[in-house]
């Protein structure tokens, strides 16, 4: 019996750990190193991992892919969110009236999902580039992906499973080359960074799974391989407070995309990442995202201690989070042509951290 994605409670599991490990640096926990960084990394190689599949399955099922069906997926799931914390932080601009909170150009570019660029590109940007929506760099990443990926699966797809896995390989490699080149050639640190040609790196190995997956796919009888799933995390909490973003970066995609590897492969249940808490974190990672950013770059600027910083930045963010779950989100995800992209894809970020030196978010 071939193996197909269905819904995975560990991959909620692994999203939940994902937007906690950026929950603790915007909360300025000691010892958190860059953990933010880790998590953005963790969830773009989710997202390539669960859009490819779901591609791919969907050739598989009915001989095609709706491009159309796809972008309105992926409407009906970021779009509602997004526009409704937006809205409420430009409301909010309009009563604070400081620049440094918000400008128009700031909520232009972050809507129009090409923020990541503005602070890759500009040669001093300012502290704060895109203001209390800085965090919308890796949301425009996603987009950015989202965008172009399901007619380059059309065009590899239509040559075969193999073709479409040496695009995704070398596609990875020559994202890796590129970071690579960009850091020898002296790059600042925000081009690395949030530039989507660098980060299609995790995107792109995620991709390498689901088509390894949806073509060699792991029987349903096939256990949890205990050793390796350890290994895998134990690799992850390396990666945290690595300083180094080319390394960490490498040590983080490859851990990671064990981690999928394994969950998503064994039919079982998987301990811990199966954890009602986590899975809550995951499902609603997306929403906490989004709150939790600006209120991180807000604190950014202050000089709070930690223990308090940690409160601010994660108690009304998983309030919002919920309110906006339960009354923005899943009354879109309820309609019928729901399927299984809804239920698995947090779209982080889609839960993502602002890349330092900008304010955390």
């Amino acid at each position: 019996m071939r193996w197909r994605l269905g819904h995975r409670p560990g991959l909620d599991g692994l999203r939940g750990v994902a937007i906690a490990l950026v929950l603790l640096d915007h909360g300025r926990v000691p010892w958190s190193g860059t953990a933010g960084r880790v998590g953005v990394t963790v969830f773009f190689v989710l997202s390539g991992f669960l859009i490819t599949t779901l591609l791919v399955e969907e050739r598989g099922r009915t001989g095609r892919i709706s491009v159309r069906g796809f972008y309105a997926r992926r409407l009906r799931r970021l779009a509602p969110a997004f526009l409704v914390s937006t809205g409420v932080i430009c409301l909010l601009a309009l009563v604070v009236r400081n620049p440094g909170f918000l400008t128009t150009k700031d909520a232009v570019l972050a809507v129009s999902y090409v923020g990541n660029w503005y602070p890759a590109l500009m040669s001093h940007p300012r502290p704060g580039a895109l203001g209390v929506l800085t965090g919308t760099w890796s949301l425009a990443v996603e987009e950015q992906f989202y965008l172009l990926w399901p007619v380059l699966v059309i065009v590899a797809l239509s040559r075969g499973r193999r073709f479409l896995a040496a695009v995704s390989v070398i596609g990875a490699v020559l994202s890796l080359a590129t970071h690579v080149a960009l850091t020898v050639h002296g790059a600042s640190e925000l081009r690395v960074y949030s530039g989507t040609d660098v980060n299609a790196f995790a995107l792109l190995v995620g991709a390498v799974i689901a088509v390894a997956l949806t073509t060699t796919g792991r029987r349903p009888d096939a256990p949890f391989p205990v050793v390796p799933a350890v290994a895998a995390a134990a690799c992850l909490v390396l990666a945290v407070p690595m300083v180094n973003w080319l390394a960490q970066q490498v040590v983080t995609v490859a851990a990671t995309g064990a981690l999928v590897w394994v969950v998503a492969g064994a039919e079982t249940g998987v301990p811990v990442l199966s954890a009602p808490w986590l899975r809550w974190l995951g499902r609603r990672s997306y929403g906490i995202y989004l709150w939790n950013c600006p209120i991180a770059v807000t604190v950014y600027f202050t000089s709070m201690a930690w223990p308090l910083a940690l409160v601010v930045v994660t108690v009304p963010a998983l309030v919002l989070a919920e309110l906006s779950w339960r009354y923005v989100e899943e009354p879109f995800l309820r309609r019928p042509e729901r399927d299984t992209d809804d239920v698995l894809v947090g779209d982080p970020v889609s839960a993502v951290q602002t890349p330092r030196p900008l304010p955390a978010g």
